[in-house]
């Protein structure tokens, strides 16, 4: 559309605007201004009749005390009763003075900027002191006869009368200037009221004709705008002004005096629609401004299902209220087609998320050495090979193989939060729990163990995500096979025992008393590992105590783990031992009442029996299940894995000194083919 105006006409308009608004609003300050000067003089003058009244109560209150010395008792009651009433007069007078003076008071009086009024009034203030001073000496002295007093009293009033007298004068010609500027600047705001009116006249009819010539481009703007555009009634339906790109988002033709939200009838319940329909009413209705509506729309972004197909599209919808002047009142409605815009915003926020996964495990692998985060890999395939090989046996009762999946998914799961892979952890973990809800049905359908597999394979795929970024951060390698088994053992014990604590808020140091490297050369190392991180984070979680515990116990703050292996009679020989709090038996015997217990014949007396009931699948006496303990996996997981390889655990324990734990594997049972498989 071409311009129209030119620039000299927009300064003139903006001049003329400018002077009518500043003659409005000086109008209106001077207005203001003889409201309170004339106030100010009314107040003077309340000053002037209070005084006069309050002298003249003092001078017959002294004559009315004379006459009654006499009557003692009635003349206190006179003086006092005098006195309280003047009291409140002295407050009154002094609040007006004061307001006079500063502006700030409950009467709302103004402050006269006027030097000759601020000089008289402030002569006021001043000589007000004087006349109460009067006030006062003659209170003191009403028992007596004292004329000089009553005279000396009357003499002052006069005086602060006629200086009250010049202050009003002073605000009365303060007044009088103030009412000439008003004259002028109410004559000259009319002159200038005419003008705009001349020009506002001559604007409408140059606005008619920009209009007219306008029409016609807004039509054609109109139906080539990528957004649909409509006017609806109150009624919701679509006048006939409407865009053509509404029918295209919408893909329904002829919408005039259709009902816009019987359009949506598929895109939102019944109820909702109401709400809509509420909304549309608060737009009419102005019920708030303009702003709130925005806020409160219940469709600025909806999932449009059209009626008649059914597809689907995200939509962006706006409303506006349209008064035409005439008493048609209408809602303008903008409706845009985003679902490019939303599916865009979807795949840039799933590439954001998947990179963040990425360089988080990235930061969790960086900080795991080469050789140890290369040990998890092939231990948690191997795991993952034993649930496979499990999945396919038919021979295995679906109860059995779940129990026995369970424990692959909580070792690998140990591993991964050893060498802190937290994000991988709480993957495991969600599959843990998924697999012990199964676990502990009565039957366990196809459709269970299915879903289960499933699980196992998603997580199998993050896994194989290590491998690549292990490859990379390769960057050493030990040729002492010996050297490298014990040293990567006991880094993994040391990261399992570190782990625990610091979640768990204690102090724990591991030591190795000896280790032989031969044993771990010639014996099923993968299986000797797992065991003992069980056994560490067992004696971390339920063994060691806090250090406020164990300072109460005159024990070090920091606990201790002892771990030994070497070869006795043709046996390894594993011992771990802590120097905890030892076993809880009346805790355990708790226990084994609250699960009822009684399928077995449990002997509560017997403290070995009972020992050896931790080592029960689902057994815990941990009150919550978390990270490290609870679950009741641990240490049957050690009993099982042991039982695989035909070894055998047996533990003392000593309350309030600690808990050892003796393994023995066979050496003589560790064929060539079982050592493959588990070492």
């Amino acid at each position: 559309m071409k311009r129209i105006w030119h620039k000299r006409e927009y300064l003139a308009m903006t001049a003329i605007v400018a002077l009518f608004i500043f003659g409005s609003i000086f109008s209106m300050l001077s207005i203001w201004l003889l409201r309170g000067t004339a106030r100010v003089v009314n107040h003077v003058g309340i000053v002037q009749g209070s005084t006069q009244l309050l002298v003249t109560r003092e001078l017959m209150v002294r004559v009315a005390i004379t006459s009654l010395q006499e009557n003692p008792t009635q003349m206190d009651i006179t003086r006092e009763l005098a006195s309280a009433a003047n009291n409140r007069e002295i407050i009154r007078i002094e609040e007006i003075i004061n307001e006079l003076i500063s502006g700030e008071g409950s009467n709302n009086l103004i402050v006269l900027h006027d030097k000759k009024y601020l000089h008289d009034i402030t002569l006021v203030k001043n000589y007000w002191e004087q006349l109460k001073t009067n006030i006062f000496l003659l209170r003191d002295e009403a028992a007596q006869e004292n004329s000089q007093l009553s005279q000396m009293l009357f003499a002052s009033s006069q005086v602060f009368y006629d200086l009250l007298n010049n202050a009003a004068s002073s605000a009365e010609a303060f007044s009088g200037r103030q009412i000439s500027y008003s004259r002028i600047t109410i004559i000259s705001a009319t002159i200038f009221s005419l003008l705009i009116i001349i020009f506002g006249l001559f604007y409408l009819y140059r606005l008619k004709r920009i209009a007219e010539a306008a029409s016609s481009e807004i039509t054609v703007m109109k139906d080539n705008l990528n957004i649909g555009v409509f006017l609806m009634d109150k009624d919701q339906l679509i006048q006939p002004q409407y865009s053509k790109s509404l029918e295209t988002i919408l893909e329904t033709g002829n919408l005039s005096n259709t009902s816009f939200t019987d359009l949506l009838s598929a895109s939102i319940p019944a109820k909702e629609t109401e709400t809509l329909k509420d909304y549309f009413a608060m737009i009419i209705n102005r019920t708030f401004d303009k702003k709130m509506l925005e806020d409160i729309n219940p469709i600025n972004e909806l999932l449009y299902i059209n009626n008649n197909t059914g597809e689907e599209k995200n939509l962006r919808c706006a409303f506006a209220l349209v008064d035409r002047g005439d008493g048609g009142v209408f809602i303008l409605g903008t409706v845009e087609d985003i679902t490019g815009e939303k599916l865009l915003k979807k795949q840039l926020s799933e590439e954001e998320d998947k990179r963040e996964e990425d360089l988080q495990v990235l930061f969790e692998i960086i900080q795991v050495e080469p050789r140890v985060f290369d040990e998890f890999l092939e231990d948690t395939e191997y795991e993952f090979d034993r649930i496979n090989e499990m999945l396919k046996n038919k021979e295995l009762t679906s109860q059995y193989a779940m129990v026995d999946i369970y424990q692959s998914v909580h070792a690998i799961k140990s591993d991964a939060i050893i060498l802190g892979l937290e994000n991988f952890s709480q993957k495991i973990q969600a599959l843990e729990l998924e697999i012990k809800k199964i676990r502990d049905q009565e039957k366990i359908s196809f459709e269970d163990t299915l879903h289960i597999a499933v699980e196992i394979e998603k997580t199998m795929r993050e896994k194989d995500k290590f491998q690549d970024i292990v490859n990379k951060l390769r960057s050493f390698k030990i040729s002492d096979a010996r050297t490298q088994n014990e040293y990567l053992l006991v880094q993994s014990l040391n990261k399992a025992s570190d782990k625990a604590a610091r979640d768990l808020g204690k102090k724990v140091e591991l030591v190795i008393d000896s280790i032989d490297s031969t044993v771990l050369e010639n014996s099923p190392r993968r299986i000797i590992k797992e065991v003992l991180i069980q056994l560490v984070r067992n004696a971390v979680y339920h063994g060691i105590e806090s250090p406020a515990e164990r300072t109460a116990r005159h024990k070090d703050e920091t606990g201790h783990i002892h771990l030994s292996i070497k070869t006795e009679d043709g046996k390894i020989h594993i011992k771990l031992a802590d120097d905890g709090r030892g076993i809880d038996f009346n805790r355990i015997r708790e226990k084994v009442q609250q699960l009822n217990w009684s399928k077995e014949s449990v002997d509560f007396n017997d403290n070995k029996k009972l020992a050896r009931i931790i080592f029960s699948p689902g057994f815990s006496t941990a009150e919550d299940a978390g990270l490290h303990a609870g679950r009741g996996i641990g240490l049957s997981l050690v009993r099982d894995r042991l039982h695989g390889i035909n070894g055998s655990i047996k533990l003392h324990t000593e309350e309030g000194k600690g808990t050892a734990f003796h393994i023995f594997i066979p050496l003589e049972q560790q064929d060539t083919a079982s050592l493959r498989k588990s070492g």
